[in-house]
C-alpha cells in the first residue's frame, strides 16, 4: 500500500509515479550519505485525495502532516513542488508548479493546497500538451523541507554545461537559491577539474540578492535587497567550499 505521508526509504516507494522527480532525488541523496535538510513528501496518493476532496486537503492527512513536522522544532519551511515527470529524460517540469519558501508552521497546509492546486493551473497544462510523451504522469507530490536560512546558495554540475565538459561547474550567489536558478541576481563562477583543482573563478559585482522578507504576511515571504557595497565584489564561496561542493557532486554522479 502506498502511503500518503513518506517519511523514509522504503524500496516499493521509490519512483517518481509515488514521489515525483524532486523528492524521489532527495531520498536518493539522503540514501548516499549526503546532506539533506529534513523533509517529507505528500505523496501522489495524496494529491489524488485532495483532488477527490473537493481539492481540499483531508482533515486525516493535515493531521499527520502537523504531527509530523511539529517534531522538527523548524521555525520556516521549504514547501517544494514535485511532478511525477519532473527532471525526466523527455520534460523538465521546472517551474511548472509552485514552490513557497520560509513558510511560517500556521500557514504550511495553505501552501500545500496551493502547490497542489497549480499542477492543475494552465501554464502547467499547457506544458503537458507540450508534451505529449508525459501526460501519463499528470500526478504530483509535495516536499515539505525544513527551511535553512543561507548565506550563499547555487548550482553544480558534474560536467559543465558549457565550455569545457571534462570540468565541474559551480555557480552561486549570496542569498537564497531562487535568484540564481531564475537568472535574477549575479552568480560567481567557479571550474574546478575532477582530481578537485580549482582551475577558474569569477567573481562577480554583486547588485542584488534574494532574501527572507520578515515583514511578509503572505507569499512570497521573500524579496530582492541589495548587497551591501562591502560584499559586493566578495566571493561568495571560499575555494574549499567550492571544492567540498565538487566533491559532493562528483559522489553523485558516482551513484548515478
Amino acid at each position: 500500500m502506498v502511503r500518503v505521508l513518506v517519511t523514509d526509504y522504503q524500496e516499493q516507494e521509490q519512483n517518481a509515479a509515488i514521489l515525483g522527480g524532486k523528492a524521489l532525488h532527495l531520498f536518493r541523496l539522503k540514501q548516499w550519505g549526503l546532506r539533506v535538510p529534513r523533509f517529507v513528501v505528500l505523496s501522489a496518493q495524496a494529491y489524488f485525495q485532495w483532488r477527490s476532496n473537493d481539492q481540499v486537503l483531508p482533515e486525516s492527512i493535515k493531521e499527520e502532516l502537523e504531527k509530523h513536522i511539529t517534531n522538527w522544532d523548524a521555525k520556516y519551511f521549504a514547501v517544494r513542488s514535485s511532478m511525477a515527470a519532473e527532471d525526466g529524460v523527455q520534460a523538465s517540469y521546472a517551474g511548472m508548479m509552485d514552490t513557497f519558501l520560509f513558510v511560517p508552521s500556521s500557514q504550511v497546509i495553505t501552501a500545500v493546497n496551493k502547490c497542489f492546486d497549480s499542477a492543475d493551473s494552465k501554464r502547467a497544462q499547457i506544458y503537458h500538451e507540450k508534451h505529449a510523451q508525459a501526460r501519463e504522469h499528470e500526478s504530483a507530490a509535495v516536499v515539505i523541507q525544513e527551511m535553512i536560512f543561507a548565506d550563499a546558495s547555487g548550482v553544480a554540475f558534474s560536467r559543465a554545461p558549457v565550455g569545457d565538459s571534462s570540468l565541474c561547474y559551480v555557480e552561486s550567489a549570496f542569498g537564497l537559491g531562487e535568484g540564481v536558478v531564475s537568472g535574477t541576481v549575479e552568480v560567481d563562477r567557479f571550474y574546478a577539474d575532477r582530481w578537485e583543482n580549482l582551475v577558474e573563478s569569477h567573481i562577480a559585482q554583486k547588485q542584488i540578492m534574494v532574501a527572507h522578507n520578515r515583514e511578509a504576511f503572505q507569499p512570497p515571504y521573500t524579496h530582492q535587497v541589495e548587497v551591501s557595497e562591502e560584499m559586493a565584489t566578495k566571493a561568495t564561496l571560499e575555494s574549499e567550499m567550492v571544492l567540498e561542493v565538487v566533491r559532493a557532486t562528483l559522489r553523485i554522479e558516482r551513484n548515478l
